[in-house]
């Protein structure tokens, strides 16, 4: 959700610079499961022989920190997605403005159902295990 947040961000610049001579449109790169499967199956388990505790360091670089017992901070705060210039643009005028508006109306769209679909589908996560611990999960 993090991605298509940031992802509606760059696709609502790209229109707001329609008229903007010489704009490059602009998208994130898209999520590769398969790479952070990868660098998640290269982490390895650290800690204290003592039993007072591990943390996960990936090259001996990550490492989370609680700040409070119990509570953990995100390994990257700002979600770490970069925006690249869109390769294919459809047209560009004159003014060499690579923007179309049809296609990032398309975008937004898209985007904007990938949205719906994850706030569902987390929604519905959510009412199944308030149902499996027997507070009930709701009628929506």
């Amino acid at each position: 959700m993090g991605w298509l947040t940031e992802r509606q961000a760059v696709l609502a610049q790209n229109i707001a610079n329609v008229n903007t001579p010489g704009y490059k449109a602009r998208d994130l790169k898209p999520v590769d499961f398969g790479a952070m499967a990868e660098r998640a199956s290269g982490l390895r388990m650290t800690g204290a022989s003592t039993g007072g505790g591990s943390s996960m360091a990936a090259g001996g670089e990550l490492q989370m920190a609680a700040t409070k017992t119990g509570h953990m901070a995100p390994a990257v705060a700002d979600g770490g997605y970069r925006a690249a210039e869109d390769r294919k643009p459809l047209e560009v005028t004159i003014d060499d403005n690579k923007i179309n508006i049809e296609d990032q109306a398309v975008k937004l769209a898209g985007n904007a159902s990938q949205f719906t679909l994850a706030s569902t589908l987390y929604k519905k996560h959510m009412d199944m295990i308030r149902t499996a611990l027997g507070r009930g999960g709701g009628a929506g």
